[in-house]
Parts: structure tokens; C-alpha cells; sequence
């Protein structure tokens, strides 16, 4: 009895176990025929590939279409007679994918016509039909690489550009954390520090070089807005070092103007700036020597022209037989001659000396201040005693050691002190003094008590279109070009001159002169 029910269980087991198979079996069935309809007319690019020997098993419609070969075509195929790589670099790719090591690849991959095209495979291990096979899904990537390659090309370009270039670059990211791209001539422009070349971090590099710059708040600021702006910029920035840099910056747009980073480039500038500067200075010396020679061709056209013209007139009515002329008034017209030509001398000797002295470079030497005085008054000492006149010197001995040029010297004090003379009257005063401006620095002044000059006179005293030649107290010759030329000579040795005058109260001329040697 209990053999029976034993055999009955057993039945029943065999039953349920035989019905789970065909159940297994069925859903196998159903999964391979939907693995097939979906391997077979899926859009992508399928393979399955015998990891062993890289035989293609099956293929779908669109690697038909993709390779130019028939389904059957495919699977009487191996993969390395589409697979640029040799079998023994196929099997061993396979090989990998088969245990899961690398499932991925990029893969140049020939198609009927000979052509090569790019793809990328993804292979993963899979059981069908009771066998181990790689399940390959392949993409095409031929636009993508071309356009991987066009941009590493042009990306080694830009970068062989960037090297070779003059000018110091720094190419940044939009964010300004980054910086992406740097020149040898940067780093030594900037004499850059190792830790800063191999730190990608550009803020790092911005504090750095700001702190080269003569202003680099000014630095940072203008950078920071850039960053945040699509602006195109050029500037001049200065170093502490004296350096002057050309900036130019712009930033590097995509498409729909996005911003992608920002290039800065640096070029020096300083010799440039230097030669424009020289430029200047010699224009700006052209320009003053032109201005003299007017001035000189003024002065001749107008006084020395006059001069001449009264002694022509003169001579010319004295030598004519037909003009009854009196002994008394023959007597004023050679009086009158004598003075024209006195005067005529006179501008002759000082635009002569002008053009001595105003052309020159200064021959600075140590001179001693009392010897020069002693000398000029020595040669005025007669107008000095007929006019009574008291004469002071207050110059201390401490002040006497100048470095100067002694022609220039020489003929700015007797300019100064003659002109004195001639408009002081008698028993007047004329006093010669200094005074300490600063350690290396101070002034000589001659002062008189003579008749001093109008607001408008003292005003145009260097007006070349406004003639200021006086009388003197006793009918000295005065032409104006002594003060012209001191001023002229007094600037040439980097000094300066004031007058102070009052009429009917004097006037004071005071010029300024280093007491030490300067080196330029």
C-alpha cells in the first residue's frame, strides 16, 4: 500500500517537473524569438561575435546597411575583415570584453566599398543558444572623430600660434579659476615663479602680476569686469620696475556669443614710449630754437632795422650839398647817429652772444660766486661812480661755492646788475643778495631802487610782439634782448627767474641755481 502512494508522489513530482520545463522551455522560446525580432530590426548597429575566434554569429538589418554586406555576407565573415586590427588584436580585445575587463572600444572599420569609418563598439558577454557570445552594439562616429581631430588640430594650432608668438598670452577660463593655455613669454615677462606656472589656478597668476603693477587694485578691478563683461579692451599698464606694457584683452566667444574665456596679451612697450618721449623732447627743443630764431629775426627786423634806418636817414641828410643844415643842429644829428650806432653795437654784441650761448650745452663747473661779481662790477665801476650809486653785496660765504656754467653765469648776473644801472638814479641803491631755498638750491637777486615798471610793461617783458627797450636814467641804450637772453639761459641751467617791480620803486630780478653738481 504504501509503494503505491510512494509511486503516486513520485508521478505527480515527474509531472509538475516536466510541466516546468515546457514552461521553461516556452518562455525561452518567447525570449529568443523577441531577443531576434529585436536584434534583427533594431536601428542600431548589432553584432554577435564569437569571443574565442572573432567569428561574426549574426548580424542585424541596419549593420547590413551600415557595412554594405548581406545578413549572410556578415555571418560567413570574420570580425577582422571589417576591424582594422590584426586577428590576434581582435581576439585579444574579445577577449577582454569576454571576461568583462574592457567593454568598450573605438575602432576604424572598413566597409564593402574599402571605405573606413569610426566606430564606437560596447560588447558585454551574453548566452544564447546555449553558447557564450559577445552582444556588440556599434555607433558611428566617423563625424565625431573628424570633429575631434579638427579641433585637436586646430587646438595645436592655436597653441603653436600662442607659443611662438612675440607678444606675452595667457588664454583663461570663463570662470577665472582656470587659466588654459600660457607662453614662455609671459612667464619671462613676468619673471614667473615655478609654484605660479605649474598652479592652474589663474587668480593666482592675477594677484601675482597685480603686485608687479604700479596700481594693482586698478589691476584687479579691471580684470574682475572684464570677466564679467564681453568687452574687447587695450590699455597701458605700468610696472614698478619702470616697465610699460601694452594691454590687450578680448574674449573668446562661441556660439551665440557664449563665453568660453577670456585672452590677455602683454607686449612691452617701454622703448617705444622711451623714443616717443625723446621724440617729444627734441621736438619740443626744435620748437624752442625755431621760437628763438623768430624772436632773433624779430628783434633784428624791428630795433636793429631802426637803428640802421635812423643812421641812413642821418648820414644821407648830412652828406647832401643842397641841405642847409645849422652847426647846432649838424651837432644832433651826429649826436643822434652816435647813439643808432651805439645801439646797434650794443644788440649786435648781445644777439651775437645769444646765439653763442643759448645753442650750447652747459659746461657745469665749481665756480666761486665772489670772483664772478668782483668781475662783472669791475667793468661798471665808472657808471657805478658817476651816478653815486651805493652798492651791496650780501651773498655769505657758506653761498659762494656754485656749480654753473661760467659764460652763462657770467652773462645773466652782468645782464641783470647793468640793467640796474642804467635805471637807477643817482645816489640810488643797488644791493646783490641770496638766499637759501632749499640743501642744494638757492637764489641770486640783484634789487635797485630805480624807476621800476609799469603792470603792462613787466607783463610782456618776454612778449616778442611787444618791444620793451627803455632809456636809461641818463640816456643809456636799452634794447630788451639782455632779458630775453637770461631768460633763455636761466632755464637752460633747470633754474627759475622772477621779478618783482613796482614803478617809481625799483624792481628785483631773482634767479635760482644749484650749489652742488648734477648728474642727468
Amino acid at each position: 500500500m504504501k509503494k503505491i502512494e510512494d509511486d503516486k508522489i513520485f508521478k505527480e513530482l515527474e509531472s509538475t517537473i516536466e510541466n516546468y520545463i515546457e514552461k521553461i522551455k516556452k518562455r525561452l522560446i518567447e525570449s529568443e524569438l523577441i531577443f531576434n525580432n529585436m536584434f534583427t530590426n533594431h536601428d542600431s548597429i548589432m553584432l554577435l561575435i564569437n569571443p574565442d575566434n572573432g567569428n561574426i554569429v549574426e548580424a542585424n538589418i541596419s549593420a547590413s546597411k551600415f557595412y554594405g554586406y548581406s545578413i549572410s555576407e556578415l555571418c560567413s565573415m570574420n570580425i577582422s575583415e571589417i576591424n582594422n586590427l590584426t586577428l590576434e588584436q581582435v581576439v585579444y580585445e574579445y577577449t577582454n570584453a569576454k571576461n568583462q575587463k574592457n567593454n568598450s572600444f573605438e575602432f576604424p572599420h572598413k566597409m564593402s566599398d574599402e571605405t573606413l569609418k569610426y566606430v564606437e563598439v560596447h560588447s558585454s558577454p551574453i548566452m544564447y543558444k546555449g553558447n557564450n557570445y559577445l552582444f556588440s552594439i556599434i555607433n558611428d562616429i566617423t563625424d565625431r572623430e573628424k570633429l575631434t581631430k579638427e579641433f585637436k588640430f586646430k587646438s595645436s594650432l592655436l597653441e603653436a600660434q600662442i607659443k611662438s608668438n612675440i607678444e606675452a598670452i595667457v588664454i583663461v577660463d570663463s570662470d577665472i579659476s582656470r587659466r588654459l593655455l600660457i607662453n614662455d613669454q609671459l612667464i619671462e615677462l613676468f619673471q614667473l615663479p615655478k609654484e605660479i606656472v605649474e598652479n592652474d589656478d589663474s587668480t593666482v597668476m592675477l594677484n601675482y602680476i597685480a603686485n608687479l603693477t604700479t596700481n594693482p587694485k586698478d589691476f584687479i578691478e579691471k580684470a574682475k569686469y572684464l570677466y564679467s563683461n564681453l568687452d574687447i579692451s587695450r590699455d597701458e599698464i605700468r610696472l614698478i620696475n619702470g616697465k610699460i606694457l601694452d594691454r590687450y584683452s578680448a574674449p573668446v566667444l562661441g556660439e551665440n556669443n557664449e563665453n568660453y574665456g577670456r585672452i590677455w596679451s602683454y607686449r612691452d612697450i617701454t622703448n617705444i614710449k622711451n623714443a616717443e618721449k625723446e621724440i617729444r623732447r627734441k621736438n619740443d627743443k626744435l620748437k624752442k630754437i625755431n621760437d628763438e630764431k623768430d624772436t632773433l629775426l624779430s628783434i633784428i627786423s624791428h630795433d636793429l632795422r631802426g637803428s640802421l634806418g635812423t643812421i641812413m636817414q642821418s648820414t644821407k641828410l648830412l652828406s647832401d650839398k643842397n641841405t642847409i643844415i645849422s652847426e647846432s643842429d649838424r651837432n644832433d644829428w651826429l649826436i643822434e647817429i652816435s647813439k643808432s650806432a651805439e645801439k646797434s653795437f650794443n644788440l649786435l654784441n648781445e644777439l651775437l652772444e645769444w646765439s653763442k650761448l643759448v645753442f650750447i650745452k652747459p659746461n657745469v663747473e665749481k665756480l666761486y660766486l665772489k670772483d664772478i661779481i668782483n668781475n662783472i662790477l669791475s667793468l661798471s665801476i665808472d657808471a657805478i661812480k658817476n651816478k653815486s650809486i651805493n652798492l651791496i653785496i650780501d651773498i655769505p660765504e657758506e653761498q659762494q661755492h656754485i656749480h654753473a656754467d661760467i659764460n652763462i653765469l657770467q652773462t645773466i648776473i652782468r645782464n641783470f646788475i647793468s640793467n640796474a644801472i642804467k635805471f637807477t638814479p643817482n645816489n640810488g641803491t643797488i644791493t646783490i643778495y641770496s638766499k637759501i631755498l632749499s640743501n642744494d638750491i638757492f637764489s641770486i637777486s640783484v634789487k635797485d631802487t630805480g624807476i621800476g615798471m609799469t603792470e603792462n610793461i613787466k607783463d610782456n617783458l618776454f612778449n616778442k610782439d611787444f618791444y620793451t627797450s627803455r632809456t636809461g636814467i641818463n640816456g643809456e641804450v636799452s634794447n630788451g634782448v639782455g632779458l630775453l637772453l637770461c631768460k633763455d639761459l636761466i632755464e637752460k641751467h633747470n633754474g627759475t627767474l622772477t621779478i618783482e617791480s613796482k614803478q617809481d620803486k625799483g624792481s628785483t630780478f631773482t634767479f635760482t641755481i644749484k650749489t652742488k653738481k648734477h648728474e642727468h
